[in-house]
Order: C-alpha cells, then sequence, then structure tokens
C-alpha cells in the first residue's frame, strides 16, 4: 500500500514546525528573563567601613620592680628614739642586705624564719637605648634626686598574707639609685641594669595598732636618659 503526501502538504508541514519551534523558543526564553527578573528583585546588598589602626613607640624602656624592706620585728614602746633601716647592695655583689642604726636599732630583727619574702633592692632594666657602648646613663626621681615616700597602711602579700596597720605610724621611706659604689651605669648592646635602695625610718613608741603592712602613698617615677 502506498501513502503518498503532495508537496503542499510537506510545505505546510514544514511550516508549521518553523513556527512552533520558534513559538517554543520565544517562550523558553521569556520564561527565563521572567525567572532572572525575579531572582534580581530578591537579591540585596549591603555595605561597612572597616578602620585601620597601626602604632609605633620608641623600643627605648626602663622597667623597674618594687622595693622591698621586708618585715621586721619592732618592740612596742619607748626605744628611745627612732630607728632606721639602711636597704643597700653587698659590694661586689648584686645581693640586697640591710643593717638598723639610730636609737634601738639592736632591738629590731628582719622576720626571716616565718615564710615572709627577705628585704629585697628594686631592679630597674633598661632595654633598647641606640647609644654606644660604654655610654653614660642619667638616673633621676622625678622632681628630685632622691625620693621621699610617706608609708601609709596597706594589706601586702609578703609570699604570705600580712593585713593592713590598723593605724599608721609615721614611717618614711627615702629611695635612691643607682646603688651605692656605682660610679656610674653604662649601656652596653643596648642594655643595663641597676638597684634602687634607700632607707626606711620607723619611729619611736610603735604601738600594738600601727603592726601590719603598709606601702608607700605614692609611687616613685625613675627617668632615665641615655642622651640620645
Amino acid at each position: 500500500m502506498r501513502c503518498h503526501v503532495s508537496k503542499h502538504t510537506y510545505h505546510q508541514d514544514q511550516l508549521s514546525y518553523r513556527a512552533l519551534h520558534s513559538y517554543v523558543k520565544a517562550l523558553v526564553l521569556g520564561f527565563a528573563l521572567l525567572t532572572m527578573n525575579a531572582a534580581s528583585a530578591q537579591e540585596e546588598t549591603d555595605s561597612d567601613v572597616v578602620d585601620t589602626y597601626v602604632g609605633i613607640e620608641s623600643p627605648f624602656r626602663v622597667i623597674c620592680t618594687s622595693v622591698n624592706f621586708g618585715v621586721w620585728f619592732v618592740p612596742l614602746g619607748d626605744r628611745g628614739g627612732e630607728s632606721v633601716v639602711d636597704l643597700f647592695i653587698q659590694s661586689g655583689t648584686t645581693d640586697t642586705d640591710t643593717q638598723v642604726t639610730g636609737a634601738g636599732g639592736d632591738r629590731l630583727a628582719v622576720i626571716a624564719d616565718q615564710g615572709y619574702d627577705s628585704p629585697l633592692a628594686g631592679v630597674c632594666n633598661v632595654r633598647g637605648s641606640l647609644a654606644d657602648n660604654a655610654s653614660t646613663i642619667t638616673i633621676s626621681f622625678e622632681g628630685t634626686t632622691n625620693q621621699s615616700i610617706q608609708m601609709t597602711p596597706s594589706s601586702h602579700i609578703f609570699a604570705q598574707d600580712l593585713a593592713a596597720a590598723g593605724t599608721g605610724a609615721a614611717m618614711v621611706a627615702n629611695l635612691t639609685a643607682p646603688e651605692a659604689g656605682r660610679t656610674s651605669v653604662q649601656i652596653t648592646d643596648g642594655e643595663a641594669v641597676f638597684r634602687v635602695v634607700g632607707t626606711l625610718t620607723i619611729p619611736n613608741n610603735i604601738t600594738r595598732d600601727n603592726y601590719g603592712a603598709y606601702r608607700g602613698a605614692t609611687k616613685a617615677t625613675i627617668i632615665v636618659d641615655d642622651g640620645i
């Protein structure tokens, strides 16, 4: 059996197919554009600012530890006058030592067997100096060459707790730097070390309320100048 398709019918079919193809193509394109527009409508944007920081400082530093006169046995009542505790560095060493002068000095004794810290000079480390080796640094206390500090009741940990004195005795510390025997402090490879020593005056007629811990009412400010 033969099937005959006329040229006219075939041509019409081709036209219909092309029209359908164009229609489908346009429909797909339109749908894609619609989808993109919908997606674009849903997108959000935001912004923020970013700060930038940097800091620079001199490498020249002076870092000091505290001066500790230790804990002392001081008898009650009249000792004949005030006593003076001298905190110093033993000659030719870096070891801290003390001696007591003044009235009743032989009746005072540092407590060394009850767990309290021993007396200790302050240590100042100089770092980052650009001065030449063997350059001498200048050391002073702010405003004075010798810093006088009134001691005031304050709890402190001398390796173990010691409560603040109930009533403050009029004790005064006088600090000096560098330690006695140092004619000069010199820079070596940008560094130097010196110590802060001094005396502590303990008044006469100590009462029970005077017993306890003290600290300086003010802090001493040490100024170091390497000449640069």
